[in-house]
């Protein structure tokens, strides 16, 4: 029998193994692993064809596609770019995507004030983007973690 451990940290991991080594030559069956290692193991098969964006690459898009939006004026309220306002953005559509709020939904709860339509418009634009160009962000791993999870071969052998 394997089981699987998952900690959220790597220094949880390295504790677990310390313990369970104490006294002993090995421990068989298990596999103490971080929650990005995880998701990581899981998704790897969903992720072979696209490529990662990290933080920094998902700013410059964001970046650029506010200046395309604001040059089409589409924008209102994020029609002067303030310093700090990239990663705000960047960091709200990163909390829409953690809390599982694909752009349709956010389009159906969002208020009507300015700010709102212009993140929605931003989300949206930001998310075909993705796809378009074959890529996913940090947040995408969950999602795709969540629905491809029981195809996954890293737990098909784990009890």
């Amino acid at each position: 029998m394997r089981e699987l451990i998952v900690y959220p940290t790597p220094y949880l991991v390295k504790q677990h193994k310390m313990r369970q080594l104490q006294g002993k030559k090995g421990v068989a069956g298990e596999e103490p692993v971080t929650y990005e290692i995880f998701i990581d193991r899981c998704i790897k098969h969903a992720v072979a064809s696209k490529n990662y964006l990290g933080d920094f690459k998902k700013n410059l898009v964001l970046n650029h596609i506010i200046q395309k939006l604001k040059i089409q004026n589409k924008l209102y309220y994020f029609d002067t770019i303030r310093q700090g306002y990239i990663q705000r953005i960047g960091e709200a559509i990163g909390e829409l995507k953690q809390q599982d709020i694909d752009t349709d939904t956010f389009d159906a709860i969002k208020g009507n004030r300015a700010c709102h339509r212009d993140l929605a418009l931003i989300y949206r634009t930001y998310q075909e983007f993705l796809i378009k160009n074959h890529l996913y962000d940090q947040e995408d791993r969950y999602i795709l973690c969540k629905k491809n999870i029981l195809e996954s071969n890293f737990i098909s052998h784990i009890d």
